[in-house]
């Protein structure tokens, strides 16, 4: 998948159907705004799994649920079985329980960590586990950290396996966020989440990727 996301928190699970109503309004004029993540900020099994059924009862494109904890993971995938949302939240703490429920219901995992050696070595147990899609998060925090670590992954990727999957890049909101998504998407990212964007800012994110496709 090559495209950006924006988030819905389950905080206040309801406000989730006025939040997902306004990224549909949004993602109508935007072709690369393809799918809705959904946050674990609440910490709540019970807020979490409402969050998810809401969203996905009204968002028919791709879904991310971000969350570390695998209790909730567990909880929010076996009431959508048959969407195969993309999991983010797996690094070297929770890796293998992380996985386990991504393989159980055929979802992509995102393995995360800033460490390019860590990130590798979760890429191989993901295997080991029979992940089938991975995508890698190198957790950058500026832009600087976005350029780096895209160029060093792509560049890693020439010879080694592990390197060769689509880079997924964390934002935040407002023009910062906005600007470190831009950096990814110009060098070799394929996956922006973000926390928020107004629509100008969404129109000029789709721009972009449209030009580095």
């Amino acid at each position: 998948m090559r495209g950006f996301a924006l988030s819905v928190s389950d905080i206040l699970p309801e406000r989730v159907p006025e939040r997902v109503t306004a990224i549909t309004l949004l993602s109508y004029g935007c072709q690369n705004l393809c799918a809705v993540c959904i946050r674990h900020d609440s910490r709540s099994v019970e807020n979490f799994v409402k969050a998810v059924t809401d969203t996905c009862s009204m968002w028919d494109g791709a879904i991310i649920l971000e969350t570390s904890d695998p209790t909730a993971l567990m909880s929010a995938l076996a009431t959508i079985p048959d969407r195969h949302p993309i999991v983010l939240g797996a690094d070297a703490g929770n890796m293998e329980m992380m996985s386990t429920a991504a393989r159980m219901f055929s979802c992509p995992l995102v393995v995360s960590s800033d460490d390019i050696g860590t990130l590798m070595d979760l890429v191989d147990m993901a295997s080991d586990e029979g992940i089938e899609e991975v995508y890698l998060d190198p957790k950058v925090r500026n832009m600087k950290g976005c350029l780096e670590s895209n160029t060093d992954i792509h560049r890693l990727a020439e010879r080694l396996p592990q390197a060769d999957h689509p880079i997924l890049t964390k934002a935040w909101s407002g023009e910062y966020a906005l600007s470190i998504a831009a950096v990814s998407a110009m060098r070799y990212g394929s996956l922006m989440v973000l926390d928020d964007l107004d629509m100008q800012s969404c129109l000029i994110l789709d721009d972009i990727m449209n030009r580095y496709r």
